[in-house]
């Protein structure tokens, strides 16, 4: 039969307790078949299960100094986090005040089946330290791949990963080396630098952008990518995204790319420049109607001189193909149980017309089609005259 331990009750019992220590020690229990100890001392042994905040650990023994603050872990320790982590380790001192950790040869999975091992891993403060480590998402047994890398170190506060000399492996053979790694845990989207690209032509030779990320709110960022070919142009675009409603989001981005004047002239094309803009918008509510009337929007519009703008792109918005025959649309409903109503609008540009002066000559192309309004009684009157008649047509041929 499992016996229960509270550090509170425990030192309540001894007299020993301070105001502080007893509020620190409600957050840790024991249970455990075997329980014995002093003033100061608490053992616990056979099936030994601690609740500490969030995490629950399992071991063979445990030993408590109130003097130290150490609660000391041995044999078999289990523990299961509050994010849905598993660990396993043979030796662990916790420090009850500090929160401070040691462990030895520490094993991690998490939820998603990838898996750590280390052969020591300690807390301090914000700072994890883990030794030399082992990471991989296949069997513990001769894992088809596995990253090892020969220590890291953690900051919980500024959410920040570095890793020390990281090799990759295939099997037994390592295929990737990298002295010094270091990346951000946080998920919460902040300004700086993204990664860059890079890309190689023949024709257009060394490619390298960019992209530099802003995030001001929550509901908007923007993004500038600024862009060198080195043997044809330099260019930026810029792309404006938000969420402007609960219902509704959208993209706005606009470019421009010069070529060089010798690849401008050696490959004899119609424009120098090449510049254009985009719009994405997708709104399911996009004003309050009454009568149970809901409408919604979409908006997929382009506006270039030519598809080299698209062309440039390393990353492009979602339209309807790469093609020098451009559509843009706008689709507007309006619906209810009786009546549904829809606009639609198409625009179209063909970059391959030739020029006027300065300006292209391009094909505007503009309908506004599928107006309909439709009534649900009046069609089951139609069906009724329709059926009524064709009875009467069979009696007649009677």
């Amino acid at each position: 039969m499992h016996k229960k331990l509270s550090f509170a009750a425990f030192i309540a019992l001894c007299g020993l307790a301070q105001a502080d220590d007893e509020n620190l020690m409600r957050n840790i229990e024991i249970f455990a078949s075997k329980i014995d100890g002093t003033k100061t001392t608490a053992n616990a042994a056979d099936d030994v299960l601690v609740f500490y905040g969030d995490t629950v650990l399992r071991s063979d023994s445990a030993f408590f100094d109130k003097n130290s603050s150490l609660l000391t872990l041995d044999g078999n320790i289990e523990s299961i986090g509050y994010a849905k982590t598993k660990e396993q380790t043979s030796h662990m001192v916790l420090n009850t005040l500090t929160n401070d950790t040691k462990s030895d040869s520490l094993f991690l999975t998490n939820e998603n089946d990838i898996w750590l091992y280390t052969d020591s891993a300690k807390k301090y403060g914000n700072l994890y330290f883990l030794g030399h480590t082992m990471l991989s998402s296949c069997s513990l047994k001769d894992p088809l791949w596995k990253m090892v890398f020969d220590n890291s170190v953690y900051d919980d506060q500024n959410q920040l990963m570095k890793l020390y000399s990281i090799k990759l492996y295939m099997g037994d053979i390592p295929i990737f080396y990298i002295p010094y790694l270091s990346f951000t845990t946080n998920n919460e989207r902040k300004s700086g630098l993204l990664f860059p690209k890079f890309g190689y032509s023949g024709d257009m030779g060394i490619l390298y952008e960019q992209p530099i990320f802003w995030a001001p709110y929550l509901n908007w960022d923007i993004e500038f990518n600024p862009q060198i070919r080195s043997k044809r142009s330099v260019g930026i675009y810029g792309t404006f995204r938000f969420a402007d409603t609960p219902n509704s989001s959208g993209e706005f981005r606009i470019g421009n790319f010069r070529d060089f004047d010798d690849y401008y002239r050696s490959h004899d094309l119609r424009y120098q420049d090449h510049y254009g803009a985009e719009l994405l918008y997708d709104s399911s509510k996009l004003f309050d109607l009454p009568y149970g009337f809901k409408d919604g929007l979409y908006i997929n519009a382009i506006y270039l001189n030519d598809i080299d703008y698209l062309n440039l792109q390393k990353s492009r918005l979602e339209h309807f193909g790469i093609t020098n025959f451009q559509e843009s649309r706008l689709n507007y409903f309006a619906s209810s149980n009786d009546y549904f109503a829809l606009l639609n609008a198409k625009y179209f540009i063909d970059t391959t017309k030739s020029q006027i002066a300065t300006l292209s000559k391009y094909c505007h192309h503009l309908n506004f089609i599928n107006f309909m309004i439709k009534y649900q009684y009046f069609l089951c009157t139609i069906a009724r005259i329709f059926l009524l008649l064709t009875i009467i047509d069979q009696m007649v041929q009677l």
